[in-house]
């Protein structure tokens, strides 16, 4: 019983996997959380395997940290676009930012 709850978690991660990172290359948002939710299942798939591979596992948080970070910096590049004419204005103001 517990392998077919793993293949059928390691076919549902496999495929929001896929289907979050084409939303991503398009720029849809929401790709970010259907990978969020993608690398949680990847980290449940390891960790109800006999032996946890435990690098993949922080691998895997890494990619959430990193999806939550990229969610936040689109948000904060839509609201500033409204404000400025292109993306590359909004870079240049928050490269300045930096150095100070």
């Amino acid at each position: 019983m517990e392998f077919y709850i793993y293949q059928t978690l390691s076919a549902v991660a496999l495929l929001c996997s896929i289907g979050g990172k084409l939303l991503i290359n398009k720029h849809i948002v929401i790709g970010y959380w259907i990978w969020i939710f993608s690398n949680i299942a990847w980290i449940v798939v390891h960790w109800i395997q006999p032996y946890t591979n435990w690098w993949q596992v922080a691998m895997y948080i890494g990619y959430i940290i990193l999806n939550i970070h990229s969610i936040y910096v689109r948000h904060r590049i839509d609201r500033d676009k409204n404000n400025k004419e292109t993306e590359a204005e909004v870079y240049e103001e928050w490269e300045g930012e930096e150095g100070t």
